[in-house]
């Protein structure tokens, strides 16, 4: 989840690390007894009592937030405890910085990417040449302990001819990456192999150090990407263009259709390990289609599945497509009726040029398909207007219980109602000229900054969140 952008650097170094075991999975290429011998089993358990808050209404909003540079002053500031506690149902933090502050906050999530290995000879600032791993400058010096532990053990393990590879690479020994760039448009974080044994182990060591130095709710684990043609980069691809320049073409050994077995083993030696904390996952929903046995197994090893950029993500299109809004709905409800929670973190796009009335929109549209698919253990969070500084007022809402299912009024207008209100949204359009919907609510109704209304004009990708009245006053300012 933005990784380079969102990643708050660790303030201690990395503390000395107990042993693990998980179980040799079945047909896994890599499998080496002598690594399997040496690992002694260890199970975490949640420090404490621990007694999940009751299940609120469809219509109340449950906040995740993400604890990072923008936050952290206020986070340091005891006065700013109370209100954290109070709107943020949990939130994204990052050992071992937040260690102590477990203390006045219990639903924290710590961070870890499933497979990145960080290139710790890349420094903080683009530079010619590479720098040491343990400069100053590199982008895992001082306060980046573990990502230089995982660093160095992946190079003692190339290395080393006698002992698999921790760093995956294509046919001409190339080594792979994570196909996310940094601010400065540079691939920093290796591919690891989750087909090796020892590896993995190290990753749920030092998963392990982390959630017992404070008292965690549980972990969210980053790129748990079942498409393998969309989880690798050989460095010359950027995003936008991956996975279809040919720069981005390459081979391995191994299979495309055999990588989401081996991601599923490994997420399944994570749950393994921490049985009783909460698992997130952030994996992509249209690579990996519900009734796949990786796919099942994979939400099946977490108590969450993230949806990444959540309904404003730009490529969900109306229609009825494998990437539309209705697609993006039912496997909402998938994931649900396999018991599961969701999470939507929405992005807002265009902000530099398009204003703050724009961003509203975004975020009410957003916060529209969430309440939509809300089931009342779900959670919204979103990289704007979620700071103490800066806090949308979106975050408050509680319409109460819901009163029916999501429906649609015409094709692709939506509609779900609540004890307190009503939620509406027009899917993106499918062609330019395409009109708004005009909807009559049929009662008087209030929007979120307090305009009052009895009919609803809805232009395509928008979303309204009305709370039912008796009688209102028209509020001065701006309306979104």
């Amino acid at each position: 989840m933005d990784r380079q952008t969102r990643l708050f650097w660790s303030f201690t170094t990395l503390s000395l690390i107990i042993s693990i075991t998980f179980v040799q999975p079945i047909g896994a290429e890599y499998a080496d007894s002598r690594h399997l011998s040496s690992i002694h089993q260890h199970v975490l358990t949640r420090p404490g009592d621990f007694t999940r808050n009751p299940i609120p209404a469809e219509g109340k909003v449950r906040t995740y937030g993400i604890m990072d540079n923008t936050m952290a002053s206020q986070c340091l500031n005891a006065g700013w405890h109370d209100w954290f506690v109070e709107r943020y149902d949990a939130m994204q933090v990052y050992s071992p910085w937040f260690d102590t502050d477990t203390a006045w906050y219990a639903n924290g999530f710590e961070y870890k990417d499933l497979y990145a290995i960080y290139d710790c000879t890349q420094a903080t600032t683009p530079s010619s040449s590479p720098v040491s791993p343990t400069s100053p400058n590199s982008i895992c010096a001082s306060a980046n302990t573990e990502h230089l532990a995982l660093y160095n053990a992946a190079m003692d393990a190339e290395e080393d001819t006698s002992e698999p590879d921790w760093l995956l690479k294509d046919d001409e020994g190339n080594r792979l990456y994570i196909p996310t760039t940094d601010a400065f448009g540079r691939h920093t974080q290796f591919a690891a192999d989750v087909r090796t044994p020892a590896f993995r182990g190290f990753w749920i060591e030092q998963m392990h150090s982390a959630l017992t130095r404070g008292s965690y709710e549980g972990l969210f684990v980053d790129d748990v990407n079942m498409d393998m043609n969309r989880a690798l980069s050989n460095g010359e691809c950027r995003p936008a263009d991956f996975p279809y320049e040919p720069d981005c073409v390459w081979e391995t050994d191994i299979e495309p259709s055999a990588w989401s077995g081996h991601v599923v083993t490994f997420v399944q030696e994570i749950r393994d390990a921490f049985p009783n904390h909460t698992i997130i996952h952030n994996s992509v929903w249209f690579q990996a289609p519900i009734g796949h046995k990786h796919t099942d197994a994979q939400i099946q090893a977490a108590d969450i599945i993230t949806f990444e950029r959540g309904l404003n993500d730009r490529g969900i299109i109306g229609g009825n497509g494998p990437t539309s809004v209705s697609a993006f709905f039912n496997y909402n409800d998938d994931v649900h009726n396999a018991g599961r929670d969701v999470l939507h973190y929405l992005h807002v796009f265009g902000f530099e040029t398009l204003g703050v009335l724009a961003e509203l929109k975004q975020m009410e549209y957003g916060l529209a398909g969430w309440l939509l698919i809300s089931e009342g253990g779900d959670y919204i969070g979103s990289s704007r207007y979620d700071d103490p500084m800066n806090w949308w007022e979106g975050f408050e809402v509680n319409l109460g219980p819901a009163s029916s299912d999501r429906h649609q009024l015409t094709p692709g207008v939506f509609r779900r109602t609540f004890e307190h209100g009503v939620v509406l949204l027009n899917e993106p359009a499918s062609s330019a000229s395409e009109a708004p919907a005009h909807i009559d609510l049929l009662g008087l109704y209030k929007t979120l900054n307090n305009e009052c209304i009895e009919h609803v004009v809805l232009p395509p990708r928008t979303g309204k969140i009305l709370f039912a009245v008796d009688a209102c006053t028209q509020a001065a300012g701006f309306t979104h």
